[in-house]
């Protein structure tokens, strides 16, 4: 069975709609990255100066080492302090944070998944094992879901979606992320492959 033809409009639309954010984001990820490489470059040379200017002193060298690996752990703290929380965890199979299952409650996952999930299992129907039903459940919840749910009338689940992602200073991905999730475990239960 071909594919329902709104889909590539959602996709072409959201593709459109967003096209300047994805460069923009790119951009930003390659100046990041560049900027990173900077800094480390820098502070690899600060660190072989130091160490050419240290003339066998044993110590003075220990104490220079010593100074740059908690400057490097800073710095590394710093990096990691600025991600965003995470709302799942990688393994077989991938499953909710306990932010992930928090932001589940917010949105009344499993208030209206399991009728959703009932209306979209035919579109991922197409995938067979459990793996291929998660990747297609998460390909949904990111490109297809929000144009279903408007298309639907939820305007409230959205609002929700938008506020959880607010309110626990995530970006709306994540939290199509747990709805990803969700689905997935719903068609799992539906074709009895949970």
């Amino acid at each position: 069975m071909p594919p329902n033809p709104s889909y590539y409009k959602v996709l072409e639309d959201f593709v459109q709609g967003n096209l300047l954010a994805v460069i923009f984001l790119f951009a930003v990820a390659f100046v990041t990255g560049m900027g990173l490489a900077i800094f480390l470059t820098a502070k690899i040379t600060t660190w072989k100066n130091r160490v050419d200017s240290v003339s066998g002193n044993l110590e003075e060298f220990k104490g220079v080492v010593t100074a740059f690996m908690k400057e490097i752990r800073d710095d590394v703290k710093d990096i990691l302090g600025r991600l965003p929380p995470a709302v799942s965890r990688p393994g077989s199979p991938t499953t909710l944070t306990d932010l992930g299952e928090k932001v589940a409650k917010e949105i009344h996952a499993d208030q209206w998944i399991p009728q959703y999930a009932k209306s979209q299992n035919h579109t991922i129907a197409e995938s067979k094992s459990p793996y291929e039903i998660q990747e297609a459940c998460l390909r949904h919840a990111k490109i297809f879901l929000l144009g279903k749910l408007k298309e639907q009338n939820r305007q409230n689940i959205i609002s929700d979606m938008e506020s959880s992602a607010y309110q626990n200073g995530l970006q709306l991905a994540q939290v199509q992320e747990v709805v990803g999730i969700k689905l997935r475990d719903e068609i799992l239960k539906i074709r009895g492959l949970e």
